[in-house]
């Protein structure tokens, strides 16, 4: 797992714009084992899903002052040529839940509000089932604090923790098809402030909602 610190960014940003999750959505249930899918497609006109470009795809848990990355699902996918990717779901990443959710970092555009940080795009909370798992104390802690997200103050910047995320081996589709990933169980550590907070909410709220009414 990778957990890192949040600088909590006003509600101007456009991580939940352009880049859009169509699936997973808030009625998603993926069991350990599963191949599951994940789509997006452009929407907006902030920036074009060629300027997003390369981006870093994970599976992560949270709330609005810190969040962990359990899964990294590709290091490297190129939103623009490809439409989805899929993986199979690891049932050691972490405890059935419903806490889980899609966080995409893009390698080449920056925030527009936080150059020095990635523009980002987040799914809905899903949920992942049979899972065999479980969260340690920092990640319960940061899972318990996501309903509270709204409250915290815009100016702080949470502490951080490093542990390992693993990668997996992964396949993308769209206009052409790609072996993305290292193995599994590749472990890689760090940590950093990013520009969530707030508008990472923001977006999984929106995403939650578009998932909701497609129902």
């Amino acid at each position: 797992m990778f957990a890192t610190s949040i600088l909590l960014a006003g509600l101007a940003s456009s991580a939940y714009a352009n880049l859009y999750l169509t699936s997973p959505v808030a009625s998603t249930s993926w069991a350990s084992g599963d191949k599951a899918t994940i789509t997006w497609e452009e929407t907006g006109t902030d920036y074009s899903i060629k300027d997003f470009g390369k981006a870093e795809v994970s599976i992560a848990v949270g709330s609005a002052s810190s969040q962990t990355k359990l899964y990294v699902i590709g290091d490297n996918v190129d939103m623009a040529t490809t439409s989805s990717i899929e993986f199979t779901v690891d049932g050691s990443i972490g405890a059935s839940s419903d806490a889980y959710f899609i966080r995409i970092d893009s390698k080449d555009l920056k925030s527009k509000t936080n150059t020095q940080y990635p523009e980002q795009a987040f799914s809905a909370k899903f949920k992942l089932t049979n899972m065999n798992g479980s969260f340690n104390a920092t990640v319960q802690k940061q899972i318990d604090g996501a309903s509270d997200s709204s409250s915290v103050a815009t100016s702080k910047t949470a502490s951080s923790a490093s542990t390992g995320t693993k990668t997996a081996t992964s396949t993308a589709s769209g206009s052409g098809t790609a072996k993305l990933g290292a193995a599994a169980a590749t472990a890689t550590a760090g940590d950093g402030a990013l520009s969530l907070g707030v508008t990472m909410w923001a977006g999984v709220a929106v995403a939650a909602l578009a998932g909701f009414m497609s129902l």
